[in-house]
């Protein structure tokens, strides 16, 4: 789940139809499947799984969920289909309440499909190590680093340019709005990279862990970053 400084190619404004370039709008009812679509497409650290996890719908469901019912999402429209979003969440209390709520229903469910047999190999794996990371993180918990946070994915190709950036901004004024001067948001990260670079992006640095899922799905060491950004009001100069 890349949340901040996630980066893609494009334009802030809206491109005419057929050409390309990237746009940035409300989601409409028609763009959940899609929505849906990519988050499956780029599980694996942003791209797609090379194992067989089954049936990911309970798992998505559990991701997903709250904030298209409860968040505000925003989409990212490239050359006429959508190619990323942003969910974000503006009330960390209620989203933290529902999350708990439903890990644990998604938990006792798999781990009886598990214990029963409906979840073997690559499925079963997946799992086991998801629960290991869940509880390691609940174990750990620590106060949110913010009252608000948001969850951005992008597709592979669009990730190297000022869509991730606009995106934050997009996420700013939100944040803004509802009140709250700070979001935050996760990043699975190489554990090999320099962090260093993400300061470029406003954001800085507040809690790093190892992530056992996405260190197995992407086949190198993955690291779990919690990233935080200060958000303040722009400034206006009044005109006499």
């Amino acid at each position: 789940m890349d949340t901040i400084a996630v980066e893609a190619t494009g334009r802030d404004r809206p491109s005419p139809a057929g050409t390309v370039g990237s746009s940035i709008r409300s989601m409409q009812p028609a763009d959940e499947v899609e929505i849906r679509r990519i988050f499956r497409q780029t599980l694996a650290r942003g791209s797609a799984a090379t194992v067989d996890l089954g049936d990911l719908r309970a798992y998505e469901d559990l991701c997903l969920d709250w904030y298209l019912r409860f968040g505000e999402v925003l989409v990212v429209v490239a050359d006429g289909r959508v190619t990323g979003y942003l969910l974000a969440c503006l009330d960390e209390r209620r989203h933290r309440a529902w999350q708990r709520r439903h890990a644990l229903r998604w938990a006792t469910t798999s781990l009886l499909q598990v214990a029963t047999g409906r979840r073997r190999s690559d499925a079963r794996r997946f799992v086991l190590l998801r629960l290991r990371d869940g509880i390691g993180a609940w174990r750990d918990a620590a106060p949110p680093a913010a009252d608000a946070h948001a969850h951005v994915n992008l597709e592979p190709q669009l990730r190297a340019g000022r869509v991730g950036p606009s995106l934050a901004r997009r996420m700013d004024a939100l944040a803004l709005t509802a009140g709250h001067t700070a979001w935050y948001g996760e990043m699975n990260r190489p554990a090999a990279r320099s962090h260093r670079t993400l300061e470029r992006h406003g954001v800085h640095l507040v809690d790093r862990r190892s992530s056992a899922t996405f260190s197995w799905l992407a086949g190198e060491p993955i690291e779990r970053l919690t990233l935080v950004r200060q958000v303040r009001p722009r400034r206006t100069t009044a005109v006499a």
